[in-house]
This record gives C-alpha cells, structure tokens and sequence, in this order.
C-alpha cells in the first residue's frame, strides 16, 4: 500500500506500529512552519523557510504538487504538456533559480529566437528575444519603423530592469513613499507618467503602423487588462518587455516544482501530498495548526502560512468567529487581471 493511500485511508494503530510508518502519519505531529498548498509561491515559500533552518511541512491537496507548474500525460501516451504554465516570464529576475542554483536541481531554460508573430493581411510582425534581431525583422515596413520599435522596447526594459522586476520581489511601500521615490530619479517619473496611461495610450504615441501595434497591443494587454483602461499602464512595459523573454524548461513546467521540492527535502523539510486541509486551527486570535480531512493535526510552532486564494484561507479554512465580518472592498486590480 502506497503513502497515499495511508493518507485518506487510515489503517489502525497496530498496522501502523507493525509497519514502522513514518512520523508524518501519527494523530498529532508538531512543525515550526505549516504551508499550505504545494503550488509555486509554497514551494518557494517552503525552500526559502528550510534553508534558513527552520522545520516545515508543505501540505498539497492533490496527487502532485506544482499548482500551475503542472506537466501531465494528457493526449497519449509518452507526449507531456504544460496544462497551465507553459512559458516563464520572469527568469532573468527570480531569486530562487540563482538562491538555490536550480540548475544543479536539473533546471534547464530556453528562450526561443521567435516571440511573438502576428498575421495582418499582408503584414507578417516578428518580434524576437533581442533588440536588434526585432529591429531587423521590422525594417522591412521602414527603418523608421525599426527605429520607433527600438526607442519602446529600450524605453521598457530600462523601466523593468531598474523598477518593476525589483519591486516584483520586495515588501511593497505604502503608496505615498513610492511616489516620493520615483520622483528622485528620470526613469522612476517615466514610470509615474506611464503608470497613468493606458496601453493603448501608450503604444499610441510611438509612430508604428497599426499592425504592429496591434501585436504589441496583444501583448500588453493578455491578462485581461483592457486597452482603453488607464491607471494601469505599469503593467504595459513589463508585459511588452518579458513577452519578448518568454522561456520554456526542458521536460515541462513541472521541472521547477521538482527542483525546488529537492531544495526543501535536502534541508529537511517534509512534503505530502494527497493531503488536504480543512481547518486552521487558532487559539487567543492567533493561527497554531492545521486539521486535516482524515483527522490528523499538525501543530505549528511558529506559523501557518497559507498560498491558497484569500477566500479560501479565511472564509473556508479559518474558524468564522477568528474573521472580521465588516466587508471589505476589494483593491482595483483592472478587469480580469490575473497572473501566469
């Protein structure tokens, strides 16, 4: 009988005693850091958490952990596919790859010559991973038209490079300290006026032919974020610079879960899936450990950390009376933004 198996169905005592299972499947175990969910923010949450020494349990209510970092055997057999993540943005940028040197983990990215395309009529527009391999497929509609492109996407990297990535892994600052801190700097007030804008404001006031901008329009705005939307004009030079940037993993998406999962095992972290939750336990307001569907308890020393939706976090997992029941607006994000 498999792990799994045990996991939902519960053999007694003495089978258990008689075959030596592991602590994990006693009524009550103790961690300093309970995760919840084994997608890619647990994972990295629970990798950064064991290497600094502390003990961590991540918890996956499915068969396999990943989340959106999921590769599965879904049209026949022996050819796997992305079902979610199929492509990785923010390669250059994320801290894990280099913190843990995933490429010893078996992590392997490649980044395709070819971006994006777009078909319109007989406009063929060919955005590549550099600058200079773009300007050149552009310059058949003019070399006024490379040129244009070239000022944009030197424009937005910059803007990636020095602000947004950054800002991607840090402790956000209040509103106000922002604002005061990127008016210090040229690129930060570029990035305060495109902020206010909208994407097709934006790409509006470069002098490009309508089907290149209409490629980059698809870029800009594929999370959902309407063209004619303003206040959400960070988002364009982040998604018309790392949409020329896309990687792809050797052996699918699944080989960033695995890699970090290696990271979490090797510093002594424990990892189950099969596993769901169904309660965060508390005591005087604060949250002590998890209760799970079979029966089990996992005391947590020190946290519970959850990486699942806020509503399931506290209005599904958390006990009713530990929630304030004053409603709370949600922040303007835009219509349908999402994340990859």
């Amino acid at each position: 009988m498999s792990e799994k198996t045990f996991a939902r169905h519960r053999p007694s005592q003495a089978v258990i005693d008689e075959l030596g299972l592991p602590p994990e499947f006693a009524e009550e175990t103790e961690t300093d850091v309970v995760v919840i969910g084994a997608g890619p923010n647990g994972l990295i949450a629970a990798a950064y958490l064991t290497a600094a020494g502390f003990d961590v349990t991540l918890l996956e209510r499915r068969f396999e952990i990943g989340g959106g970092l999921a590769t599965e055997e879904i049209l026949f057999p022996g050819h796997y596919a992305n079902t979610h993540a199929t492509y990785h943005y923010m390669t250059d940028y994320l801290p894990p790859i280099t913190d843990f040197n995933l490429a010893d983990q078996g992590l392997i990215y490649h980044k395709p010559y070819g971006q994006v395309g777009g078909i319109f009529g007989d406009d063929y527009v060919y955005l590549c991973k550099s600058f200079e391999d773009s300007r050149d497929a552009l310059v058949t509609f003019g070399i006024d038209q490379a040129n244009a492109y070239g000022d944009l996407a030197l424009r937005f990297r910059t803007i990636v490079d020095e602000i947004l990535a950054p800002a991607t892994y840090l402790p956000p600052d209040a509103p106000l300290d922002l604002t005061m801190a990127l008016q210090r700097t040229a690129v930060g007030q570029d990035m305060l006026e495109v902020s206010e804008m909208s994407a097709l404001e934006i790409v509006s006031s470069y002098p490009l032919r309508d089907s290149i901008q209409a490629t980059l329009l698809y870029s800009a705005c594929q999370w959902g974020i309407s063209p004619r939307e303003s206040g959400m004009g960070f988002m364009a030079p982040l998604l018309l610079d790392r949409g020329t940037q896309k990687a792809y993993i050797h052996g699918g998406s699944h080989r960033l879960a695995s890699s970090l999962s290696r990271v979490i095992l090797r510093n002594g972290g424990l990892i189950i899936d099969n596993c769901e939750v169904v309660e965060i336990t508390t005591e005087n307001g604060e949250a002590t450990g998890v209760l799970l569907e079979d029966g089990r308890v996992i005391h947590a020393r020190k946290a519970v950390l959850s990486s699942l939706d806020p509503q399931s976090t506290f209005l599904r997992l958390l006990p009713a009376e530990e929630v304030p029941r004053t409603p709370v607006t949600p922040p303007r994000t835009g219509s349908g933004t999402s994340g990859p």
